[in-house]
């Protein structure tokens, strides 16, 4: 009986074996595997299209040509999630990844930092549908292989400075506007501070007052100040020859006070060798301003008469 178990065992694993061996789904390339190993929580720094986006102790901040912006946590959860979930439908087999946009003219370079130091390139490629699905190829640079991977993502990975600092800008209500003031270099400073008794704004040492409908006015005027296009041609170690006037306002929504600097562009305020620009860009305008919290984003200014109604309100 022992022999007899011993032969049918071999029979069986020859059988087993050949089965394997024939099986269809032993050539196939179809299969599910996470390419990045490492968590999105591990990631410091990430850089695409020009683009660096560093890990700091109160979130992501994103920097580009010399000016950088906090970047919205609703805006930096879809990157590390589309980083996090990169999963490979299946392996491409390819001689010419070019067909796939895999090359430095189509592709999308990403290059992910862990705190290990350890760095990973990515190459995104051309987006198709699969099974009805949207797909990515994609190529890594610790592996020569290229692979079709879940979802669409050049567009995750195909932003700029603009699209995170429109996000990132100051907003708030006029109504939490309680005290403010108006410096500028060839006027006096005007400084006012609401009563709720009257209603009105009562200026500092002084008995005159403003109607609270007038400042509103002036208030929703300021609204659309981080509306204006950026002036990133602006040289800010100039700033302290330039400065035009500055604004101060005091609200009830925040501790600190909101700083408005207001600057008058010069011919040396721009850099010596300025790209191909038409007359009319904004990023020529003759004015620059920008709000405290975020001193690296320049706002360009170009309208005068809207400039005196914000600064010579009253």
């Amino acid at each position: 009986m022992k022999n007899k178990h011993l032969v049918l065992l071999f029979i069986l694993t020859v059988i087993i074996g050949l089965a394997l061996r024939n099986a269809p789904w032993r050539d196939t390339d179809y299969f599910q595997k996470k390419l990045l190993k490492a968590d999105s929580t591990d990631i410091v720094r990430l850089q695409f299209s020009g683009l660096t986006l560093i890990r700091t102790e109160t979130g992501f901040v994103a920097e580009q040509n010399n000016r950088s912006t906090r970047v919205p946590s609703s805006e930096m959860t879809p990157i590390l999630a589309a980083l996090n979930d990169l999963t490979s439908i299946r392996i491409v087999q390819t001689q010419q990844p070019d067909t796939c946009w895999l090359n430095n003219k189509q592709g999308i370079a990403v290059v992910v930092f862990y705190g290990s130091h350890k760095t990973e390139g990515i190459i995104l490629g051309k987006e198709i549908l699969e099974q009805g699905r949207p797909a990515t190829y994609l190529s890594l640079s610790n592996n020569k292989g290229v692979y079709l991977v879940e979802n669409a993502l050049r567009g995750i990975f195909s932003k700029s400075l603009d699209d995170f600092r429109k996000s990132a800008l100051v907003k708030y209500h006029t109504f939490d506007a309680y005290s403010f003031t108006i410096e500028t270099a060839k006027a006096d400073t005007l400084s006012a501070t609401y009563s709720k008794e009257s209603s009105r704004w009562q200026l500092d040492n002084s008995h005159r007052s403003i109607s609270n409908d007038s400042v509103m006015v002036w208030l929703k005027k300021m609204e659309k100040l981080p509306q204006l296009p950026f002036a990133d041609l602006f040289d800010e170690t100039h700033e302290g020859k330039q400065l035009y006037a500055r604004i101060r306002l005091d609200m009830n929504c925040q501790p600190d006070p909101l700083w408005v600097y207001i600057y008058r562009l010069h011919t040396p305020s721009l850099p010596e060798e300025l790209p191909d620009l038409k007359p009319n860009d904004p990023r020529l305008a003759p004015y620059a301003l920008y709000f405290s919290p975020y001193p690296t984003n320049y706002h360009a200014l170009s309208d005068t008469t809207f400039l005196r109604q914000i600064c010579q309100p009253f």
